[in-house]
Parts: C-alpha cells; structure tokens; sequence
C-alpha cells in the first residue's frame, strides 16, 4: 500500500513539475510571442519611414531632372547666343577692316587731290 502510496506521491510531483514546466515554457511563449509583435511593430514603422523617404527622394529627384534640364536647355540657348555673338564680332570686325582700308585709300586719293591742287596754283603762278 505504500509503495503505491509513494508511487502515487512521485507521480503527483512529476505532474506538478511538468505543470510548472508547462506553465514556465508559456509565460516564456507569451513573452516571446510580445517580443516579437514589438519587433514587428518596429520593423513596420521602420518600412514606412523608408516608403516615405523613397517617396520624398523619388520627388527631389524629379525636380532636379527638371532644373537639369531646364539648365541645359538655358545653356544650349546662351551656347547659340555666343555663336551668333562671335559671327556678328567676325562681321563687325570685317566692316572695320574694309572701312579701315576705304579710310586709307581716302586719305590716298585727298593727299594726291592736295598735291595736283598745289601743282595747279604753282602753274597758274608762274602763268601769271
């Protein structure tokens, strides 16, 4: 009768260790189980956050496409402003050569008209 006695008395403390057991590997599960929906709740902001950034970037990015393009499209425009700048200095400067040697060639033809003119009074001169 003991034995069965003392059988049944390890048998109730084997069950309460495996319920403490039990009880210990569920409050450990829950535990975990919170850990997790924290790290879960952490890493879903975290995704967010970097939707949103990627947005934002994705915005900046788009605008400075536009700025970059509106700055070559500027510099292509003061690129053909310089060229035809350059042609119209080429021009100019071939009218300044052109009247430079028209001046000349006036001057030439004055000092020749001033010297026959002179020659012309001296024969009238000695005409005289």
């Amino acid at each position: 009768a003991w034995t069965s006695a003392g059988s049944f008395h390890l048998r109730v403390q084997e069950l309460e260790r495996a319920v403490e057991e039990s009880h210990r590997s569920h409050v450990e599960r829950e535990r975990d189980a919170e850990l997790t929906r924290m790290a879960h709740s952490r890493l879903t902001s975290q995704v967010n956050a970097s939707r949103q950034s990627a947005l934002e970037l994705a915005e900046k990015k788009e605008k400075l496409q536009q700025e970059t393009s509106k700055q070559v499209h500027e510099l292509d425009f003061t690129k053909n402003q310089c060229r035809e700048l350059k042609e119209h200095v080429k021009t100019a400067g071939n009218l300044m050569m052109e009247l430079v040697e028209k001046n000349s060639e006036l001057g030439r033809q004055l000092d020749n008209h001033k010297h026959e003119a002179q020659v012309v009074k001296k024969e009238q001169r000695e005409l005289r």
